[in-house]
């Protein structure tokens, strides 16, 4: 149709639509090419020799994650390491092959949501409006703009690829069962958070199988997606739950573990009602990053987000959210399918990042919203739905007023995301936008007191360090860098004290303690912490070097 009445053109062919969507997403992320390897870039990528190569194939599907930390507390994910061993093999380490393969990836993404909502039955103009929203949502940066951020996104890509395929029409239904089953295999392997696309298909089955979803004519003449009914689909979600107890058996021989160990320690130390009664109250921050992302932080760690008991008003307001999301979704069943499909598609992805059946690495980050923000474009359809409605039927004249007003938030949007892919240029940058953004965060005050000791203002730096330990007591790297800052400023009574207490879980806790004793000389208690450190950690190269000191010392 070229027009109806009012002033806003609705003949959109799918095929513009997503392109002017995948413009978007490429235009938004151009500075992001410029990137560096930032945080844990480092680790993961630069010192894991496992994913410098292709050659490295049969190590990388059988090594965990993380090859510098037990295998007990790295995660799983084979897919995603794949994909840094082939941008290491295209540029010998060069960023721009990992940079250049995330804005592809999220240009890829955008394309999948924008047909997913056709698929769904929106026309190619709010198909548009979603996919637009998608590629500048600003919580997206550290998905993209970050080269470890790709988990996130890869996982996407295959939860996408695998809903699509559930909701395509095949001559043969073993052929969607095999192709969906595929695809939640690629999704586990990139990262573990793709155990959720099984609910998510059954979500859109209960909602938009046949003529639950409303169909106007004057918006959308399509036909609705067949979706056959949920006792049908036994055959396929069987084989999900084979490709899942597989996944898990691979991961077990791998890992030693099914839940690999690698929560916060400032979160797993918390009583299970405390981290709950916080996960309560972090779903206000969720709410407010996904529908008002203007102020954003690359670590919501203590100082930025603190645990809050039943008493505390953030519970209170989250609860309140948690309650009105709830009470939205029920209204929206028979009103508008697409606003209950997005709240619930956003809760249900949402679930196993949110430290509510398990703890996990954060308690809120921004690169783990990248699939729960496909929510956001489903309610940006049902709402544009409704005001398409409206203004045929009462204001039609507003409705370049309406396509301005949208076109201004994507612009903006987009705008917010342009300038923040530069937080991720390098590590100094992410530290340096923390410390302006968020002072309270505790890892801003580390890099601080870090920067400062290394700039020979000991004093201060100790004294920022010790500001951080006060904010997270947890964190034994922070505990041991203010130790060795108080060790530089000769208060070795207090690092003896504070390291003491330690956990001898890491090699420079026995070397401080070693210190801690030659500077207050006690020769025989040093001697003896050396040789009990050598015993725990026998390769280490600062404790051999002490413990030969110490013995030519005694001679």
């Amino acid at each position: 149709m070229a027009r109806t009445g009012m002033s806003v053109r609705t003949d959109m062919s799918l095929r513009t639509a997503i392109m002017i969507a995948v413009a978007w997403s490429v235009v938004v992320y151009l500075p992001s090419l410029g990137n560096g390897f930032a945080l844990d870039d480092t680790g993961d990528i630069v010192e894991n020799t496992t994913v410098h190569g292709l050659a490295n194939t049969g190590a990388i599907l059988t090594s965990p994650y993380r090859g510098r930390v037990p295998a007990g507390r790295s995660p799983y994910r084979p897919l995603t390491s794949l994909t840094y061993a082939l941008n290491w093999s295209m540029g010998s380490g060069s960023t721009l092959p990992f940079h250049a393969f995330n804005v592809a990836l999220h240009a890829t993404n955008t394309a999948l949501v924008t047909v997913l909502l056709t698929t769904l039955g929106a026309t190619p103009l709010l198909a548009l409006l979603g996919g637009a929203i998608f590629a500048v949502h600003p919580v997206h940066v550290e998905a993209v703009a970050n080269s470890v951020g790709r988990g996130d996104a890869l996982m996407a890509l295959f939860v996408l690829l695998g809903t699509l395929a559930y909701l395509g029409r095949f001559r043969s239904e073993w052929a969607r069962v095999g192709l969906v089953a595929l695809a939640y295999a690629l999704a586990l392997a990139a990262k573990e958070n793709g155990i959720v696309l099984p609910a998510l298909l059954v979500l859109l089955s209960l909602l938009f199988a046949g003529p639950s979803v409303r169909a106007e004519p004057e918006i959308d003449a399509r036909a609705q997606p067949n979706i056959p009914a949920l006792p049908a689909q036994l055959p396929l979600f069987a084989a999900l739950a084979g490709v899942l107890i597989l996944y898990l058996a691979v991961r077990y021989q791998v890992l030693g573990t099914l839940f690999h160990r690698d929560a916060a320690p400032y979160i797993v130390s918390l009583p299970t009602s405390l981290r709950l009664s916080t996960a309560v109250a972090n779903v206000a921050e969720f709410a407010r990053l996904l529908l008002f992302p203007a102020d954003l932080a690359v670590d919501y760690g203590p100082g930025v987000i603190l645990p809050v008991g039943i008493g505390a008003l953030r519970f209170w307001v989250g609860g309140a959210v948690l309650l009105a999301v709830a009470l939205l979704a029920v209204w929206s069943l028979r009103r508008s399918p697409w606003i209950a499909v997005g709240l619930v598609w956003i809760a249900i992805s949402l679930a196993v990042v949110g430290n509510v059946f398990f703890p996990i690495g954060v308690w809120v980050a921004e690169r783990t919203l990248y699939l729960p923000s496909v929510g956001i474009s489903l309610l940006a359809v049902g709402l544009g739905e409704y005001v398409l409605g409206f203004l045929r039927e009462s204001r039609p004249r507003l409705g370049g007023i309406a396509v301005g007003a949208v076109t201004l938030l994507v612009v903006l949007g987009g705008a917010r995301t342009w300038t923040r892919t530069a937080v991720w240029r390098d590590t100094d940058a992410v530290f340096r936008t923390l410390a302006e953004e968020h002072p309270e965060a505790y890892r801003a005050q580390w890099w601080m007191g870090m920067r400062l000791i290394d700039a020979g203002d000991q004093a201060q730096g100790v004294e920022w360090l010790r500001q951080a330990v006060g904010v997270n007591p947890n964190e034994l790297g922070l505990q041991l860098d203010f130790v060795r800052g108080l060790l530089l400023t000769g208060r070795s009574e207090e690092a003896l004290v504070i390291v003491s207490s330690l956990p001898p879980t890491d090699p420079a806790r026995d070397v401080y303690l070693t210190q801690s004793h030659i500077q207050l000389d006690q020769p025989d208690r040093a001697r003896e912490a050396a040789q009990q450190g050598l015993a725990r950690f026998p390769e280490d190269a600062r404790l051999r070097r002490q413990a030969r000191e110490l013995a030519a010392e005694s001679r």
